[in-house]
């Protein structure tokens, strides 16, 4: 099944004009998927848009996987309400396999008072809370598969959609990432900085590719070079780098892998559902 991702917000931490924070929206049938809930979820709210329109056209249902409770992956839930008043919301969140306590648990400690007034459970009444577990598991009709990232200040979930796609948010590049993209054509991966000048080989030590948590332009290629996947692009850009700089990042590593793009908010991203 011919299917886009849209990147409603292709930027981390700090949203500005060219980039929203995290937030990547495609359907599956009459589904709503949203890979994270940052401040990008607000494009819904565009009107005029054929692209956003033909997103929420005819939805039964919102589901949402959350790689992890971040504020700016996060906290675009409280737009949900507004967005979708009577659309049932499944959302999919790290619970006791990563934080040792339910996902309805972790939810109410970060939209708690006096952070929220109300919980989310009351805010939106038809959003239902589940947990995003470490493995495979499937939802809306789809093969989701997670993998647990431990390292950055606070783990986070890798999350692979079949073979179609996998999102690689809020990480160090790690070699192991490659073995559970493995079969994907499309990699989202992020990309904090430049790690040019440190790069040598395909088995290069990630620590020359890492800065405080998340990852360099040759880490992500490394990492799709040896899972052989199609295409590449970067994404969770830092909000510090001019976009001119963050362009460049993608020709550094053309010669290693080719096809690599920078994700751009509302610029679709082809992919194939099966």
């Amino acid at each position: 099944m011919k299917s886009q991702i849209i990147p409603l917000g292709a930027g981390g931490w700090i949203p500005n004009r060219n980039f929203e924070t995290a937030c990547y929206a495609f359907r599956h049938g009459e589904n709503l998927f949203l890979l994270d809930a940052g401040s990008g979820i607000g494009r819904l709210f565009e009107p005029g848009d054929e692209t956003l329109m033909a997103l929420k056209e005819g939805i039964r249902r919102v589901i949402i996987l959350l790689s992890h409770y971040h504020l700016d992956h996060s906290h675009g839930l409280f737009y949900l309400k507004g967005l979708f008043p009577d659309i049932p919301t499944y959302l999919y969140a790290p619970g006791r396999d990563v934080h040792k306590q339910d996902a309805t648990v972790m939810m109410a400690k970060v939209f708690a008072k006096p952070l929220a007034p109300r919980s989310m459970a009351e805010i939106h009444g038809l959003m239902e809370i589940n947990e995003l577990n470490i493995g495979k598991q499937r939802i809306g009709g789809l093969v989701v598969t997670c993998r647990l990232q431990e390292k950055h200040p606070d783990p986070s979930i890798g999350i692979r959609i079949g073979d179609a796609f996998a999102y690689i948010t809020d990480t160090e590049p790690e070699h192991e990432t490659a073995k559970f993209i493995k079969g994907c054509d499309v990699l989202l991966h992020e990309v904090w900085f430049s790690s040019r000048e440190n790069f040598r080989a395909l088995d290069d030590d990630m620590k020359y590719h890492t800065q405080k948590g998340h990852s360099g332009n040759f880490g992500a290629a490394i990492i799709a070079r040896k899972a052989e996947v199609k295409e590449l692009r970067f994404i969770h850009h830092n909000p510090l780098t001019p976009v001119m700089h963050l362009q460049n990042f993608t020709a550094e590593v053309s010669d290693l892998m080719p096809n690599t793009m920078l994700a751009r908010d509302l610029l679709p991203i082809d992919i194939d559902l099966g």
